[in-house]
């Protein structure tokens, strides 16, 4: 997990700006690639700054119900307001540019769909992804479908259909029944990174419960997703707040999720694998 060196405070006001100091891997990158004038890079903060900032920390976890919130169960159902998306992400591999994932997150009769297309090329062999996750009310999993397309072909990777507490699950050629719990959602590991909004979306839609079950898994994964804190991003003409998340079981190693405050996706993180990927938002 990557190491801070400051805490992490929330903006309620201008008397507890947050400040942060990002990973050396994260940091370079977003130097050198973010469009649209962004800027990430750290403000500089000295020791008396850092101490009062630890005491106002220190303070509002003694005194705020979310410092005990990691305990909490979780909360109750709700009705979210649909927000559409129409996205593209820069993808970046081992930090060069080697594609791009465009997204479209819509309304339908039942719920929404997400439609994605990921596409990049490294080292000069391409990869080519196409989605659909067809959502209920409230993001509930209806069904998804990853495919695999070439030139000549197109093979469906994997999919889910989902029917109650059932789910039909075909990976790796294999189909399979699997049991769910009442709260779960679909996605398929690793790509495309939009599919991580929308189990962002489902998860705070169902209470934001400490875990979550996830198909296709082994053969159901138990993934954690936590709110770990808010960055500050600079513009040049404004600062621009991100909610960080922290998503831990869908793959080998943690991942990260940034989302501003329309609940826009501005930027995804991973390791898996040892292998820096990232996603950011053009």
């Amino acid at each position: 997990m990557p190491k801070y060196s400051e805490p992490f405070l929330h903006p309620a006001n201008d008397r507890a700006m947050h400040r942060c100091r990002w990973p050396a891997d994260v940091r370079a990158t977003l130097h050198a690639t973010t469009t649209r004038g962004w800027s990430l890079r750290p403000p500089k903060v000295d020791a008396m700054t850092r101490y009062a900032c630890w005491a106002v920390l220190t303070l509002s976890l003694a005194v705020l119900p979310c410092a005990t919130r990691a305990q909490a169960p979780a909360r109750p159902a709700r009705v979210e307001p649909f927000m559409p998306v129409t996205d593209s992400l820069r993808l970046y591999y081992v930090g060069r540019p080697v594609g791009w994932e465009r997204y479209e997150f819509s309304a339908n009769s039942t719920g929404s769909t997400l439609v994605a297309d990921f596409d990049y090329v490294d080292r000069g062999r391409r990869n080519h992804l196409g989605s659909v996750t067809t959502l209920g009310a409230n993001y509930a999993p209806q069904s998804l479908e990853v495919t695999r397309v070439t030139d000549s072909s197109r093979t469906v990777t994997t999919r889910v259909v989902v029917n109650g507490n059932s789910a039909t699950v075909l990976r790796a050629g294999t189909t399979t029944d699997v049991t769910i719990p009442d709260v779960a959602f679909a996605l398929a590991p690793y790509q495309p990174v939009s599919q991580h909004l929308a189990m962002l979306r489902y998860w705070f839609a169902h209470g934001q419960p400490a875990t979550l079950a996830m198909v296709p898994g082994g053969p159901v994964n138990a993934v954690a997703i936590a709110r770990s804190g808010i960055d500050t991003l600079d513009t040049g003409a404004a600062r621009v707040l991100l909610s960080r998340y922290t998503i831990d079981g869908v793959v080998w190693g943690r991942e990260y999720l940034w989302v501003d405050v329309s609940g826009r996706l501005a930027m995804f993180t991973s390791a898996a694998g040892g292998l820096s990927f990232k996603a950011v938002r053009a």
